[in-house]
């Protein structure tokens, strides 16, 4: 395992670091290689599955599938496939395996705000010797540039202002604990997003650990955010620069 890498590129190794923190176990996906195996395996025991590259940001080459009435839709970025049985369902994921590994996730039915399934985004930086949670936003699972603010999502859920408060406590504690289990394995890293789901009893799922942040959505929904996030960015690239020419 290498460790001076400030990218870690492969979603496997960084679930399995994750799964071994006591706290962040509980809040992850069941998550392993896809084979014909797990696959029958999966689509049997979970309403919804998710599968996706192991390694990269590749939303075009992600697919979910989901169990209907008799047989399974399979859904891609802009495409939906439906009325598949298994082996007709199986043969339209084989081509994307042959070509590079592929991770596959238990899903489950999430709410939606304004018809739209979402994502909470939430970037922890560290610009000094410790990690902190810079910014926290929502954006549509089917269009990312399409966001809400924490707060809209959490009121068109009728969740109350003191929940809303413990919600944001708790995302925020996921996510130092998973940069603080990470940094251990990765000492070179310096800034993460999770992709965290909620599901229908609002429970957090974290989905996606990247350690290339894509902070667009916070420019449009949170400005405020954005210049803390862009300044620790800034003061990160100012302490390497440092170490480099030290």
């Amino acid at each position: 395992m290498e460790l001076k890498k400030s990218h870690i590129n492969n979603k496997l190794i960084k679930n399995e670091i994750l799964s071994q923190h006591p706290i962040i176990n509980n809040f992850l996906p069941k998550t392993t290689f896809l084979t014909s195996s797990t696959f029958q395996n999966f689509i049997t025991s979970y309403p919804m599955v998710f599968c996706k590259p192991c390694k990269g940001v590749k939303e075009k080459k992600s697919f979910m599938v989901q169990k209907t009435k008799n047989n399974f839709k399979l859904q891609f970025q802009y495409r939906t496939i439906s009325n598949l049985d298994r082996r007709d369902l199986w043969s339209q994921i084989v081509p994307f395996m042959s070509k590079e590994p592929y991770i596959i996730q238990h899903g489950s039915d999430t709410p939606k705000v304004d018809n739209n399934s979402f994502i909470i985004k939430a970037i922890v930086q560290r610009p000094k010797s410790y990690w902190k949670v810079t910014g926290i936003a929502v954006s549509s699972s089917t269009n990312e540039k399409k966001g809400y603010s924490l707060k809209y999502v959490l009121d068109k859920l009728d969740i109350s202002n003191d929940y809303q408060i413990s919600f944001k406590k708790l995302f925020t504690i996921l996510a130092i604990n998973s940069a603080n289990q990470l940094y251990k394995y990765f000492p070179h890293i310096s800034q993460l997003s999770l992709d965290i789901k909620l599901d229908t009893f609002f429970a957090p799922w974290i989905y996606e650990v990247n350690s290339l942040p894509k902070i667009d959505i916070f420019k449009k929904i949170d400005k405020d955010a954005y210049k803390s996030i862009v300044k620790a960015q800034h003061q990160i690239f100012q302490s390497k620069r440092r170490c480099l020419s030290s």
